[in-house]
């Protein structure tokens, strides 16, 4: 479904609730400022789907969004570029994520939570979270991460000085090939 450019300024819960099939939605170029949660993308994928919910794909760039609501499901994309966005929680936890990007999260300068627990990652790029100051909290517990050289982004980021910085939250362990000892990033 696109409902691009239509002056929308809101979508409430239960908007969508007669079309639980539809897989792609893209309302950019409102005007919007409220996105309720009407594809309950807060519920885990196992209870999305037996809601029968198959929404993959969300485009809500060039709105009026100061927030989104909690994202933990089989969401694919999600692009929500050019929003005033001022305090993110993104929840990727158990999403099968192998690596994480230099840029990956970029379109979000207002992330202050990230949640990537539970997942496969064993690499974080360089610079892969350069660009984000307001970030408060990264979880990686739970993942594939050794303590040598796939962590440069991680330790590039706690070790950045600026005050933004300086109280960050880093929840997780790494493990070192030659010991069977788990450490503390």
């Amino acid at each position: 479904i696109q409902l691009e450019n239509n002056f929308l300024t809101e979508i409430l819960i239960g908007t969508f609730s007669s079309t639980p099939s539809i897989q792609s939605l893209s309302v950019a170029n409102n005007s919007i400022t409220n996105f309720e949660d009407s594809f309950n993308l807060s519920a885990s994928p196992q209870r999305r789907r037996a809601e029968n919910t198959k929404l993959i794909t969300l485009n809500l760039s060039f709105n009026s969004l100061t927030s989104l609501p909690e994202l933990n499901s089989d969401l694919e994309y999600l692009h929500a570029a050019y929003n005033n966005l001022t305090q993110v929680s993104i929840n990727l936890s158990r999403s099968n994520l192998t690596k994480i990007e230099a840029g990956m999260f970029d379109s979000f300068s207002g992330l202050s939570s990230l949640l990537l627990s539970d997942n496969n990652i064993d690499t974080i790029e360089s610079q892969s979270f350069a660009n984000l100051a307001n970030l408060q909290l990264v979880d990686l517990s739970n993942n594939n991460l050794a303590c040598c050289g796939e962590l440069s982004g991680v330790t590039q980021l706690k070790n950045n000085v600026d005050a933004e910085l300086s109280d960050l939250i880093l929840l997780g362990t790494c493990k070192r090939s030659n010991s069977n000892n788990n450490d503390s990033m």
